[in-house]
């Protein structure tokens, strides 16, 4: 009986302190902080400062606490709250509470700014105190530098590469100097293209992954490639790099440009440093790092912040004028439409004018056929709850030439054209206008195009009939004021309680050896722009 006793006491002791499965008490969880050892903060920043970010990394971390003493840098930076308030009565301390971490969380605990009457080298240090349920008290640091002014340092403008073979490799080797009075204790090189596919050679570079579009070109990709440097650029000192940077070049690509920057930590919110949660990560170069190399004469070094280097191949681009006639009896309004063919086989892009030897924009000019009148007032879609946009210089009616904006980008095999209107005002025998495609406005030949025998294209105008007044649908006629005051009766007819009948016209009247009937017009701010329309052939 005694044995049997102690038996189920036993048994019953071992159900009481038995642990539920997934139940097990909690392990130590752990919050690291992630933040740069030093920020250098040389101006204002965007709208007024720097954001200070702090990232937190966890696994499964509950009742999260990130305190940041900034007390240290009063009189050197101006400080303000952004995600985290500040302690009553302590103006350089702020609280954040998160709460759970899981993964990773980027915190802005406030917002920094270098203050009145700094010099350079002031600054101080931040801490860092984290605490978590379960977890350790841990304690970070940070050094906060401030000086008036830019950095001083500065990018050499390098000379354009041509000639480049396409689906060969580009180098490229950039040199850097230190026009300022403070030495960082690191630095880095931000490199910026469109189309070049940037080599995976120095692990002290990180390089951006971008998402693979099946529509997108690979002349169209951009790539970013930041470098960290980490030695001293005295002042007064110039150096080139110890290594070049390389580039695949696409077969289809013409030009395009490398841009370059120099950076310091919390200078380029871009630059590496603490993760940024849903940025496609960048992956380290596998090969020798890139360094400071040998010095150089401190000359060719523009005090401006980025610098851009042109890249053109051996890729040429058939660039054609596309061109439609005009036809109709003397009065017709007619719908035309103009613009430019790219045959390839390269893919255009338009640089700008801070590339040195790019072209700065592509255009075609349009030469109107004597006889018409090309009216810029007209709107090809007047149902649409926002206006056309005018991508020609002139928007006054009846100009003998405009000028008119193509893309930036303009891929092989693809055409841009834009529905024109015309107005026949009389028969002139044999009128032709034309389209002709520039590169840089007053320029005779589009850039990258050795066929010249189709930059232009004739707009021929054929009148038949005797006379007469047709209007294209999404023809107006109307001005600026008038249009807008369309668009309002068109917001009202359609707002609860307006009319919404439908209208339908009809108008009989000579004109010229024509008559005009305009009929079936199902809303009245269409009813009314016809009226206009043919009141304005009338006069």
């Amino acid at each position: 009986m005694a044995r049997a006793t102690a038996v189920l006491l036993a048994a019953l002791a071992g159900l009481l302190t038995a642990v539920p499965a997934g139940s097990a008490a909690p392990a130590r969880t752990d919050v690291r902080v992630v933040v740069e050892p030093d920020y250098y903060l040389t101006g204002p920043g965007q709208g007024g400062g720097t954001k200070f970010p702090v990232v937190l990394e966890a696994a499964r971390a509950r009742d999260v606490v990130l305190t940041v003493d900034a007390a240290s840098l009063r009189g050197a930076v101006r400080v303000r709250a952004h995600h985290c308030p500040r302690l009553r009565g302590r103006p350089y301390v702020f609280r954040c509470r998160p709460r759970d971490v899981d993964g990773t969380d980027r915190l802005l605990p406030f917002v920094v700014g270098p203050a009145k009457g700094v010099r350079p080298g002031d600054g101080g240090t931040v801490r860092y105190t984290v605490t978590a349920a379960g977890g350790e008290r841990t304690v970070h640091t940070s050094r906060v530098w401030a000086g008036p002014g830019s950095t001083g340092l500065r990018e050499r403008r390098e000379e354009p590469v041509r000639g480049v073979a396409p689906g060969g490799v580009v180098s490229f080797t950039p040199a850097v100097a230190n026009y300022s009075g403070i030495t960082p204790r690191r630095f880095g090189l931000a490199l910026r293209t469109r189309g070049l596919r940037p080599l995976r050679e120095h692990r002290n570079c990180r390089y951006s992954q971008p998402a693979e579009r099946a529509e997108q070109r690979e002349t169209a990709v951009g790539h970013t490639v930041y470098c960290r440097f980490e030695e001293p650029l005295r002042p007064g000192t110039a150096r080139t790099l110890s290594e070049p940077f390389r580039f695949r070049v696409p077969e289809r690509l013409t030009a395009t440009a490398i841009s370059y920057s120099l950076w310091l930590p919390g200078e380029d919110p871009a630059a590496p440093g603490p993760p940024v949660p849903g940025v496609p990560p960048r992956v380290s170069g596998s090969g020798p790092p890139v360094a400071l190399g040998r010095a150089v004469p401190r000359e060719g070094f523009p005090p401006h912040g980025r610098d851009s280097v042109l890249v053109s191949t051996t890729v040429d681009t058939d660039l054609q004028a596309v061109a439609t006639p005009v036809e109709g009896r003397v009065g017709d309004v007619v719908a035309v439409e103009l613009g430019a063919r790219n045959a390839g086989p390269g893919d255009l892009t338009v640089l700008g004018a801070s590339v040195a030897g790019a072209p700065e924009d592509l255009f075609y000019e349009i030469v109107p056929p004597e006889g018409t009148v090309l009216d810029p007032d007209v709107d090809p879609d007047p149902g649409a709850e926002e206006e056309t946009s005018w991508i020609c210089d002139d928007h006054r009616p009846g100009r003998a030439r405009y000028v008119c904006r193509l893309p930036e980008t303009f891929p092989a095999g693809e055409e841009r054209t834009a529905s024109f209107f015309f107005r026949i005002e009389r028969r002139t025998a044999g009128a032709a206008g034309r389209v002709r495609v520039l590169s840089g406005e007053g320029a005779d030949r589009p850039a990258r195009d050795p066929a010249a025998g189709n930059d232009t294209a004739a707009i021929p105008l054929t009148v038949t009939g005797t006379g007469g007044t047709a209007v294209p649908e999404g023809y107006s006629g109307e001005d600026d004021s008038a249009r807008s005051s369309r668009r309002r009766a068109a917001e009202e007819d359609a707002s609860p309680g307006g009319s919404g009948a439908s209208v339908v016209l009809a108008v009989g009247a000579a004109a010229a050896g024509g008559v005009l009937f305009v009929a079936g017009l199902r809303r009245r701010h269409a009813a009314i722009r016809a009226i206009r329309r043919f009141r304005a052939f009338r006069s």
